[in-house]
């Protein structure tokens, strides 16, 4: 028997094929973390409800529940972000972004803050697709602190240069084996990034070599506190489409 319907406005964090004509939807929203979903009938000829197969929108739902499965009865497009799928670069942030927090958010406990950076970092690749490093940059180090696994890094010996473990938050300003070397610039981005409003972490602009260095202290930084190999989807699109 299907109960009541519900609403619930999130982000498309992924769409799935399911049986011959359906799809799956992972989505996140802020009040109830991760939620998936069936809708009926996507690939039938002039399926009202085909928008459902692109991922990274900003929708609203009215759900139904029946045994013990969720279907989408209505939705609508709030933002779609639609740049996102005109750039390879960003749909592989965007994809990042989606894995990463499909894995991260745990129900309730961080859904709010984890909409949020979701809905501005897919909001500003939509907008800005060409800045999909900084925003790869942005959103790596701010899901971080948010998780507690990043700290706010004190600067006051005034270094050129920092030393920083990838698997915890130590910084030094000489030299130590193992530790990630990196620029003074790059740390004062990452402290912008954790202390600054999530509507303002991805306006940021960087320079190709703080762009590079940030990418692969971050992805570095993540994989570690995760404990699962997570590769930069940069680097790996730029190796799959060599000739």
């Amino acid at each position: 028997m299907a109960s009541d319907p519900i609403n619930v406005r999130g982000v498309i964090l992924s769409s799935r094929e399911f049986k011959e004509k359906d799809r799956i939807l992972t989505v996140l929203t802020p009040d109830r973390g991760i939620v998936s979903f069936c809708v009926k009938g996507v690939a039938s000829k002039n399926a009202k409800n085909a928008f459902v197969s692109v991922p990274f929108m900003l929708c609203d739902f009215v759900l139904t529940k029946s045994g013990n499965f969720s279907y989408m009865k209505e939705g609508s497009i709030i933002e779609s972000n639609s740049k996102i799928m005109e750039s390879l670069e960003a749909m592989a942030v965007a994809g990042h972004i989606g894995r990463i927090l499909s894995e991260s958010v745990l129900q309730t406990d961080n859904a709010k803050s984890s909409y949020e950076l979701c809905v501005y970092a897919y909001y500003a690749l939509g907008k800005f697709p060409q800045r999909y490093q900084e925003i790869y940059c942005a959103f790596n180090w701010r899901v971080l602190t948010d998780s507690g696994f990043a700290d706010i890094y004190d600067l006051s010996q005034a270094a050129d240069t920092y030393y920083i473990s990838t698997k915890d938050s130590s910084i030094f300003d000489f030299k130590k084996e193992g530790l990630f070397k990196i620029s003074s610039d790059s740390v004062k981005a990452l402290n912008y990034f954790a202390e600054h409003k999530v509507s303002e972490i991805f306006n940021v602009t960087l320079n190709d070599k703080l762009k590079d260095e940030l990418r692969r202290f971050t992805t570095m930084y993540i994989q570690n506190q995760f404990e699962y190999e997570i590769k930069d989807p940069i680097k790996q699109l730029e190796i799959n489409l060599r000739p």
